[in-house]
């Protein structure tokens, strides 16, 4: 194997590891969500809070990295808009 192939894997290996902390992380903030539903319902509180929605949005995209504010903004905005998936 030459020597870029070998750092290729690496590099690779080092992406599979963040995934895993990453899908973990995702499943970890989603039973938050499932007890947020769960505190709001046991409330009568409304399901949907568009601002505080629009504030995690404005948040994630002041995150400066190589990936464009859209890009991560898209990421949220799917978790959230799968967040009643998370339900009971």
């Amino acid at each position: 194997m030459s020597t870029e192939q070998r750092r290729l894997q690496k590099l690779r290996e080092r992406l599979d590891s963040i995934d895993g902390e990453l899908a973990l992380l995702i499943q970890r903030r989603g039973e938050i969500v499932r007890e947020i539903h769960d505190l709001k319902a046991a409330h009568d509180l409304p399901v949907r809070d568009w601002s505080r929605e629009l504030e995690i949005l404005e948040r994630v995209g002041a995150t400066a990295g190589p990936y464009p504010v859209t890009c991560l903004q898209s990421v949220w905005a799917t978790l959230i808009f799968w967040a009643p998936a998370t339900r009971r």
